[in-house]
């Protein structure tokens, strides 16, 4: 039995249904995306970001755990496990707004308090950098009110985290080339999370503003049409 092309659609439609990730990627790239799309679009970005993040923070506990740093170790495991459950959870009641204050309350206070548990922002491998994702995202998504919040809040917890860092235990039990690591993931993989993030952003902002051409096109055409050339012109 032949499959039809729209079959072959359907098929598509419901396999990029059950992988969060790899939709998103496809909505990136995507030249078809119009702005009824956009909201869905937005969280299937954030949600791809989340999973994604998840994956590196249950991968980052088993290295802390095996330098003995077990709390350093249980911060990021459990971002990846409550991040898991609870989209596990939005599936079945998808409250997105509830979701998605969830996700950025966990990024503005873990990566904080995973860089105190270590010792500091060297010894933590500037891992607070994943707390400047918050505000990021609501500059992009949100409203200005929302990323100046956030904004704050990542600079309140910097000048924070800042002034106690002369108070917490130093140096951490992390071997030099073990931090040297972290620096290297902390620093490529949260400027390309941005790097989609703003990429995403501008494709949409592309697009709108082709289509609004398309329709400008339109409505002048239409005016030459119906209205004499003088008229139209002037």
């Amino acid at each position: 039995m032949t499959s039809t092309p729209q079959d072959t659609s359907s098929h598509v439609e419901n396999w990029l249904d059950r992988h969060t990730l790899i939709r998103a990627i496809a909505a990136w790239f995507s030249l078809s995306w119009t702005p009824e799309d956009e909201e869905e679009h937005q969280r299937e970005m954030l949600m791809a970001v989340a999973l994604a993040t998840s994956v590196v923070g249950i991968s980052f506990g088993p290295i802390y755990a095996r330098y003995g740093e077990y709390v350093a170790a249980a911060i990021p495991s459990s971002y990846g496990v409550i991040t898991i459950i609870t989209m596990a959870i939005y599936r079945v009641y998808p409250k997105y707004r509830l979701w998605r204050w969830s996700q950025r309350v966990m990024f503005i206070t873990l990566p904080p308090a995973l860089m105190m548990s270590l010792g500091g922002l060297v010894e933590g491998s500037a891992v607070i950098i994943w707390a400047v994702i918050p505000p990021m995202g609501a500059l992009v998504y949100g409203t200005r009110r929302e990323s100046m919040f956030w904004f704050a809040s990542f600079v309140l917890l910097l000048v924070g985290a800042g002034a106690l860092e002369s108070t917490v235990r130093s140096p951490s039990n992390l071997p030099g080339y073990v931090q040297t690591g972290f620096f290297a993931v902390n620093l490529t993989v949260v400027p390309g999370i941005a790097f989609m993030l703003l990429g995403h952003f501008v494709q949409q902002q592309r697009i709108t503003l082709g289509l609004l051409n398309i329709e400008r096109e339109k409505s002048e055409s239409l005016l030459l049409n119906v209205l004499p050339a003088e008229v139209s012109v002037g």
